[in-house]
């Protein structure tokens, strides 16, 4: 019988033993009174995606009396859905001062340089997408000269530029894209150009400012 009454001592005990034993595997909870972790701005980072492109653009639009060709070139930082950097245009043709103003011109300086450009941001909805959208605003500042020579080279050390004009710029624009690999994606965009400030001689501002269509092709990784 003493053997027997035993039985459920050493079978209660093992029970103990077990549940003490399972208890003890188990991970113990935070203390409700720790300190809390510090966030920084490198934390902050590294939930986001960060990235960048570079950016080579064709325009054309209108100025004064006539179509023009625009060249230009971007660059931005991409911080998840909005992108942040440069950009900027040049004229590219014509830059025959009397075909831009619609007025005959017969002094000394017919030819006109013309660039602008600023700080870009950008919004892009669903940049993962194959074909996605984006609203973008250029802010800054140009500036045009007139000189007596083409320049069609690039080589201005013998030309003689006078009566530089600057002025403000500013530039909204709605684009398209389709990513054609992760490196690189092809656009187009609708933008209006307005000029502060720019007029000179037989310019004025609104002979600048118009709407232009851009064709662009973007490199970075997307």
């Amino acid at each position: 019988r003493n053997e027997m009454k035993r039985i459920p001592i050493i079978a209660a005990a093992l029970i103990l033993a077990a549940g003490l034993s399972l208890r003890a595997e188990e991970p113990s909870a935070p203390e409700k009174n720790s300190t809390p972790k510090t966030e920084t701005l490198f934390s902050a980072c590294s939930d986001s995606y960060i990235s960048g492109y570079g950016s080579l653009m064709w325009q054309g639009s209108r100025m004064g009396d006539t179509w023009v060709s625009l060249t230009g070139a971007r660059g931005a930082l991409i911080v998840d859905n909005v992108s942040i950097g440069l950009s900027g245009y040049g004229l590219a043709y014509p830059n025959h001062r009397s075909s831009l103003s619609g007025k005959s011109y017969s002094g000394t300086e017919p030819y006109m340089q013309l660039g602008y450009g600023g700080l870009f941001v950008e919004y892009n909805f669903m940049p993962k997408r194959l074909v996605n959208f984006s609203m973008g605003l250029t802010v800054g500042g140009g500036g045009y000269s007139f000189t007596d020579r083409r320049d069609d080279d690039g080589d201005d050390n013998n030309s003689n530029k006078r009566h530089a004009k600057g002025f403000f710029y500013i530039e909204p624009e709605v684009a398209a894209h389709i990513n054609v690999t992760r490196f690189c994606r092809l656009g187009t965009a609708v933008s209006y150009r307005y000029f502060r400030g720019a007029g000179k001689a037989e310019f004025r501002n609104n002979d600048f400012n118009n709407i232009g269509a851009t064709v662009m092709a973007s490199f970075g990784w997307f």
